[in-house]
């Protein structure tokens, strides 16, 4: 029998070696990320934040020292994070500032970077561009979380379109931030320019944030046609000049959210939105013309809402006010409601009607929701439902109407709440 020469194997066996040597440099690279730490001073690996996302690779962190960091950034589709010493500290986040004053966009994505490239705890503000004043994210899925996006304008003048004054087209997790007193202008005559104060056209999650005092020349003071999961978030004294102080158009699933003190020519708090609305409390809302509640607004699924001194002096009815030429909701507390549909139009006694949308322990509103598959919790974060009154009301499910579901009261005067 002829033995195969043992000469042939030689190369694959190199091969073979030399594969595993390049595995195993590329795994102890991936394993050893680099933290690059920046300082305004100059006093760390860069003084310049720009500069270390410049030279970093996916999986790198680069940590900013509180300061005030005056130039605009560029992510470059690498999964990178860049955050603050401690972005659980509000104090840090408001000391550490990224200032683009007025160059463009504070922070520019192109859109390449996955929910692993992490934003947060930062300042940014004095941005000035046509879309993304504050972000500019080109579709990115980077994970935008307890930032402070403030100050910050989408601007144009005829012809122009701006959108977005602190967040334009970002489709990852926007989450526990605070976006706050940016806007969206134009000088142009036409309506519907200057979209989306604080966002426009976010997909993703936009879930826990202060979306509050955002302005557009166009509709959406607050949000602009944003295709998102959107939960959990104060939207609060935001204005448009067109439509929908809150919130306008988009197809969205919106839960447990507050509106309240937001501002429109017409739809105070919304306008033009579809999609599922469920668990929402919309309250003290004001129009212009029509309807300080909810305008135009073709929603699938709307259930266990409140809506409640919503106004727009040209309405004809107190229920007109809250909702005009929209879907009939379901098992909610709507003021002046005289339409079925297991609605109330009883005063949801919350526990102070001008800065405290809980409900009080003789709240209607308690237990009178109808039943929802996946609901779990409430604004707070606290466990729904809870059966919380003897007699029978909604459906039997015991979900509350709104936003805040009702505590369990104990002997002696304690409140707790069951925890999940």
């Amino acid at each position: 029998m002829t033995q195969r020469s043992p000469a042939r194997s030689i190369p694959s066996l190199s091969l073979f070696v030399g594969c595993v040597a390049w595995m195993a440099l590329a795994a102890t690279r991936d394993s050893a990320a680099r933290e690059w730490r920046v300082e305004a001073d100059g006093s760390g690996d860069t003084a310049r934040i720009q500069e270390a996302i410049d030279q970093a690779i996916s999986g790198d962190v680069i940590i900013l020292a509180p300061g005030r960091y005056v130039e605009t950034l560029q992510f470059r589709g690498a999964d990178i994070t860049v955050r603050s010493q401690d972005p659980d500290d509000p104090d840090v986040v408001d000391a550490t500032v990224i200032d683009a004053d007025n160059q463009g966009s504070v922070a520019r994505f192109d859109g390449r970077e996955t929910a692993a490239c992490l934003l947060t705890g930062v300042t940014l503000t004095g941005g000035r561009a046509a879309q993304g004043g504050g972000i500019h994210g080109q579709g990115t899925r980077a994970t935008i979380r307890a930032n402070r996006i403030t100050s910050n304008t989408a601007e144009g003048r005829t012809g122009d379109d701006p959108r977005g004054g602190g967040l334009f087209q970002c489709a990852g997790r926007i989450e526990g931030n605070r976006i706050e007193s940016n806007r969206a202008w134009t000088t142009s005559t036409l309506t519907t320019s200057g979209r989306g104060g604080g966002l426009a056209e976010c997909g993703g999650e936009i879930w826990s944030n202060f979306i509050q005092s955002n302005t557009a020349s166009g509709p959406g003071g607050g949000l602009f046609a944003c295709d998102a999961w959107v939960e959990g978030n104060h939207i609060a004294g935001n204005q448009s000049l067109a439509a929908g102080g809150g919130a306008a158009a988009g197809d969205g699933h919106w839960r447990n959210n507050l509106f309240v003190g937001n501002r429109a020519e017409a739809g105070g708090a919304l306008s033009g939105q579809r999609g599922v609305f469920l668990h929402n409390t919309l309250v003290s809302n004001h129009a212009q013309t029509r309807c300080g509640g909810m305008l135009d607004s073709q929603i699938l699924v709307f259930k266990n809402c409140i809506f409640w001194n919503n106004d727009g002096p040209e309405t004809q009815s107190a229920q007109d006010d809250q909702i005009l030429q929209s879907t009939a909701p379901l098992y909610s507390c709507v003021q002046g409601w005289t339409g079925g549909n297991f609605n109330i139009a009883a005063d949801p006694a919350f526990v102070d009607p001008l800065r405290d949308f809980h409900l009080r322990p003789d709240s209607p509103a308690i237990d009178a929701g109808g039943s929802i598959h996946g609901v779990v919790r409430d604004l707070d974060g606290r466990l729904r439902p809870i059966d919380s009154v003897r007699e029978p009301r909604g459906d039997g499910s015991n979900l509350d109407m709104g936003a805040y579901e009702y505590p369990i009261p104990l002997h002696g005067g304690v409140t707790v709440w069951r925890l999940y």
